[in-house]
């Protein structure tokens, strides 16, 4: 856990001061981090630390106490205030209140680079985030050694408790504290009664729609869980408990959405050679030496308010009918083919034919496009395909290009609802365009100097420009967007007119912006249009 103690500490913040007398700092944890002035509006995550040179309120004492208020109000970490000039010190009002409410405050010389701040804590966060999930994975590996090994329930609870230094048992569906069959000195006998209520966390365990237990949590004062770190201990034991309280039903059902997980992973460039791809892929029976096409697939209906969510708001059973579709159609079609579902989102990966793919891949999206209109009433199929080729699959490309070309259906009336990424008017554009040196040292030339800033000063200027053409301009949406106050994004804004002599005002250069960035994305074998 990264705490305000280990951001006191860090080398890039010289001579830290702490206004207010809170006592220990390493109980107050830091899991988010942002640069804010007024006003503070809803930009603001409980336990963030904010970065802020109070533009606009240090020289007007109740503005500025409303500021520190509507900071502490939002539940933030700390508040940390840089100003220019050395000789000022906080207002007496300002310090009562951080004192009254034991919020901290720390002053830092104006010589501290926020860039460099947030940085390096953006690091550390990560670092704690990837100390956190191995804990959790070794946790995980302990209790699959000792299901395999016989051991009983109450030996998993043991070892949750140890890894998670909190209290903890783990009961039926009727909140019986309960031990499995196991091996010798682990009976199956039923425990007392459980109140969930002297537990401060829940953790269902659950499977195919059926609830097998509990796993009931306490954790001591200073060791408060956040949302995130509990969503973590829930996907490293569930499956472990799952497969003491039903080994058949389970180990199948874990199998599935495992498989579930490395398509998904595929998809998302998760993996970090080929190598690792083949072995984790053997594992679940696929075959990935053959040729494959991403299809993506989206639900919509406009006239409804959750048009995009039919999939996720099916239930258990539509998507369970879903997953067997597909899987009978791989069985037909006699080809490899693997899929993952995501919120509204299908994914499929499926292997060419020598003969007639592009017949083949159509002939299949007809199949499961009929299914799909029996299955979801009222919803339109819209679908993605990528590039239909016998060679070597580069899944990560293909599912980007894919979801390219989905994207391209949804967002053009204009368009069918099946679109491939060759076939795509914007993509045959930009192909021309990316093979012409003459349009690629343009686009260069326009995009060099926000290059080499970002490169030389960390302000993200290339990604600020992107979010500002992603949402049409509109700075509101921007500042939003980035997490940004809207001072911060209008001086990152100048600065891109500054650095490039062209105006954000002047329709022809914002054209000439867009393009060259579209352009810079696709000859770096980025997705173009997500901006």
């Amino acid at each position: 856990m990264f705490t305000l103690k280990d951001f006191l500490a860090l080398d890039c913040i010289y001579d830290p001061k702490l206004m207010t007398d809170i006592g220990n700092t390493q109980a107050i944890a830091i899991e988010y981090i942002s640069v804010i002035e007024i006003p503070v509006d809803n930009f603001i995550r409980k336990k963030e630390l904010v970065l802020t040179t109070a533009l606009g309120c240090y020289d007007n004492q109740d503005l500025f106490l409303e500021f520190v208020r509507e900071i502490y109000e939002s539940e933030a970490a700390a508040l940390v205030i840089c100003i220019k000039s050395n000789d000022f010190t906080l207002p007496q009002n300002i310090l009562d209140f951080a004192e009254q409410h034991r919020f901290p405050v720390v002053m830092i010389p104006w010589e501290c680079r926020f860039a460099e701040i947030m940085e390096e804590v953006i690091t550390r966060l990560k670092n704690e985030n990837l100390k956190m999930i191995r804990h959790y994975e070794a946790m995980q590996k302990e209790l699959l050694h000792h299901y395999l090994n016989a051991a009983g329930l109450a030996e998993a609870g043991s070892i949750i408790a140890k890894f998670l230094k909190c209290s903890a048992v783990i009961t039926d569906k009727d909140y019986v504290s309960k031990k499995l069959p196991g091996r010798a000195g682990h009976g199956g006998d039923h425990g007392a009664i459980i109140d969930p209520k002297d537990y401060s966390q829940k953790i269902i365990i659950q499977g195919n729609g059926k609830i097998y237990g509990y796993l009931l949590l306490n954790f001591p004062d200073e060791q408060e869980k956040n949302i995130t770190e509990l969503e973590s201990i829930e996907k490293y034991v569930l499956m472990p408990l799952l497969l003491w309280f039903n080994k058949e039903d389970i180990i199948s059902t874990t199998k599935e959405s495992l498989k579930n997980d490395f398509v998904w992973d595929l998809a998302a460039g998760r993996f970090s050679n080929r190598e690792d791809i083949q072995l984790k892929g053997a594992l679940f029976g696929f075959n990935l030496n053959v040729p494959y096409t991403c299809i993506v697939s989206s639900l919509r209906n406009p006239g409804n308010a959750e048009y995009n969510m039919a999939i996720e708001h099916s239930g258990t059973k539509k998507r369970e009918a879903l997953e067997s579709l597909l899987l009978n159609l791989a069985k037909r079609t006699g080809k490899q083919l693997m899929f993952t579902i995501r919120r509204n989102i299908i994914v499929i990966y499926l292997e060419n034919t020598l003969q007639n793919p592009e017949k083949n891949i159509f002939a299949f999206i007809d199949a499961l496009e009929e299914k799909l209109l029996t299955l979801f009433p009222g919803y339109s199929p819209y679908w993605g395909t990528s590039e239909i080729k016998l060679s070597e699959t580069d899944f990560h490309a293909y599912y980007k290009n894919a979801n390219f070309a989905l994207n391209i259906c949804i967002n053009d009336d204009a368009l069918s609802r099946r679109g491939t990424y060759e076939d795509t008017d914007i993509f045959k554009m930009l192909t021309v365009l990316s093979n012409s040196d003459q349009a690629r040292k343009i686009s260069l030339g326009v995009l060099q100097p926000l290059i080499e800033h970002d490169n030389n000063h960390k302000l993200n200027l290339m990604h600020t420009l992107k979010a500002h053409l992603n949402n049409n301009y509109n700075v509101c949406k921007t500042a939003k967007a980035l997490h940004l106050h809207r001072q911060s994004l209008l001086y990152r804004l100048s600065k891109i007119e500054e650095l490039t002599g062209m105006s954000l005002n002047n329709h022809n250069e914002l054209f000439l912006f867009e393009l060259c960035i579209r352009l810079y994305l696709s000859y770096s074998q980025k997705l173009a249009f997500h901006l």
